[in-house]
Order: structure tokens, then C-alpha cells, then sequence
């Protein structure tokens, strides 16, 4: 069986975490079909002194993993576990998920783009945390895990980029989900955080070479792929933040139902509203990892 208790002794420290995140969302917006519509995103400014890794992948599962002075918080919910609020009895956590979150970062969890109109309960199956000090990732210790699932909270659903950050892995996953080569030596680039050098048409050869830029996700300066990338590697716009529509378009393949994603964000600078599409344990089948 899988919980959040055999992925807490997986993770790296936040240090590490905050770096290998903000390459995924490197290699998302440098991969991804469209640069409006990514998976994995990095908001540098989520809140005054917070950070936001984010991954949402339009079928009705999704992870955020916040980054704060008093710790790090992972939330993660998977829309087909029987632990989901849109589950149980009474339409709230299931029990012992959340229930131990200490004081300073429990009110990450009623961040109003983490739940849904027309339900009093964040939207979570998985929760992991870290306070600022602490040599421990820390989950609920009083969870009784429904049985008959090997994973029952959807964890090891969520967060397998998290607990195998090995380039294999990773490549592995950007080309099962973009269904296209990703040189292996790219993302081992990216992950080690080097920069990325902009690629040059034969015309611009003999211009100055263009500076390159570090691997940062959310920066308006997200340079283009290396120029042993497939034409088809994707924009070099950068990913986007909150404001943005919701990442992988109901339209796409990834998206069987329109009802699985939730509405897109506003545009204004404010965190988004509760989406009006709450998902549910009948919503869209998993259609492949995050």
C-alpha cells in the first residue's frame, strides 16, 4: 500500500523539493504544447514571502506544495479516492488528514483556490508538512486508510516526480504525457539547474551568442529550448501563475470530460475564486500520472 506515510520517508529536504520543483515547471513550459495550459507551474510570488509549486492535471487531480517562513505544506487530492471530501457522509476531510496540521500552516488550507463552491472542506486526500526547523516530513498519524486500495489516498498517484527524482524518471514522464522524445541529457540539464542557452537559426549564427538565463519557472524570461530539442518542444513563454486558466485544456486528450477540470481562474490580481465545477468521485477516469 501506498499512503503519504510511505511518501513522507521519500522526500527530500524543502530546500531540495523547492529546487527540483522549479525545473519541472521548467520543463513543463519549455515542453508543453501550450504555454497557457501547463501542468506544472512555479508562482515565485504565491504570497508575501510564500511560494506556490502547483500541478493540476486537468482531469480533476491536483497538488500544491506551499512554500512558507513557518514551513512547507503538500496538499495533494485525487478526485477518485474514496478518502475525498466529495466521498464521504458528510462531505468533509476524512479523518486524521488534516487534523494535526500545526497552527502556522493550517490556514494555507483555506486558500480559496483550494476549494470548490458548494462544499465547507478544502479539496484534499493527502497531506504532508514540514515546519521551519524540523529534520521530519509529518502526516497525520491517526488515518485509518479505507482498505481495499493500494492507494487509498492518492498519494502515490500525485506524487510520483516527488519521491523518484532520478532524470529517467522524469523524462519518462514528459514523454508518456506529451507523447513525443525529450532528450535525456536536456532533462538531467534542467534538473542539475544550469542554464539554458536559447537555440539560433543558421540565419542568426553569426550574431553574438543571446545571454542565457538560470532555470527559473514564473521569470518573463524563460529562454527557449536547446537547440537538440524537438521542433515541437513547445513555447518559450513563461508559466503561468494563478491568474492563468487552469492547466491542460478540457479540450485536450488528457481531458475526457469537460466536467473534470474545474473553470479557469480570474485575471485579476487577487487569488482565484472557488471554481463552479466541483469534481466528484464519478468525475472523469484517471487517464494516465499526473
Amino acid at each position: 500500500m501506498s499512503t503519504v506515510r510511505e511518501i513522507a520517508a521519500l522526500l527530500p529536504d524543502p530546500a531540495e523539493l523547492r529546487v527540483h520543483l522549479r525545473a519541472l515547471a521548467v520543463l513543463e513550459a519549455t515542453i508543453g504544447d501550450d504555454p497557457r495550459f501547463p501542468c506544472y507551474t512555479f508562482d515565485a510570488a504565491w504570497g508575501p514571502g510564500e511560494e506556490a509549486a502547483l500541478m493540476d492535471n486537468g482531469s480533476g487531480d491536483d497538488f500544491s506544495v506551499l512554500f512558507t517562513p513557518a514551513g512547507v505544506l503538500i496538499r495533494g487530492f485525487d478526485h477518485e479516492s474514496e478518502m475525498s471530501p466529495y466521498g464521504t457522509d458528510d462531505e468533509q476531510v476524512w479523518p486524521g488528514v488534516i487534523d494535526e496540521v500545526p497552527t502556522a500552516l493550517r490556514p494555507l488550507l483555506d486558500e480559496p483556490a483550494f476549494r470548490d463552491e458548494g462544499i465547507d472542506a478544502p479539496r484534499v486526500t493527502a497531506c504532508l508538512w514540514r515546519e521551519t526547523g524540523d529534520t521530519t516530513w509529518r502526516t497525520g498519524s491517526a488515518i485509518t486508510f479505507p482498505p481495499g486500495s493500494e492507494d487509498p489516498d492518492g498519494s502515490g498517484f500525485l506524487f510520483p516526480l516527488l519521491t523518484d527524482r532520478s532524470p529517467e524518471a522524469v523524462q519518462a514522464h514528459f514523454e508518456d504525457y506529451y507523447e513525443r522524445p525529450v532528450p535525456l541529457d536536456a532533462v538531467r540539464h534542467v534538473l542539475a539547474g544550469r542554464p539554458l542557452t536559447p537555440a539560433r537559426s543558421p540565419q542568426s549564427s553569426t550574431r553574438p551568442p543571446s545571454r542565457t538565463t538560470p532555470c527559473s519557472a514564473g521569470s518573463p524570461d524563460i529562454p527557449r529550448p536547446p537547440s537538440s530539442w524537438p521542433a515541437t518542444a513547445g513555447s518559450t513563454s513563461p508559466a503561468p501563475t494563478r491568474s492563468s486558466p487552469s492547466p491542460c485544456a478540457t479540450a485536450s486528450r488528457r481531458s475526457p470530460s469537460p466536467t473534470a477540470a474545474r473553470a479557469a481562474p480570474t485575471t485579476s490580481a487577487a487569488r482565484p475564486s472557488p471554481a463552479s465545477a466541483a469534481p466528484s468521485s464519478t468525475s472523469a477516469p484517471r487517464v494516465g500520472p499526473p
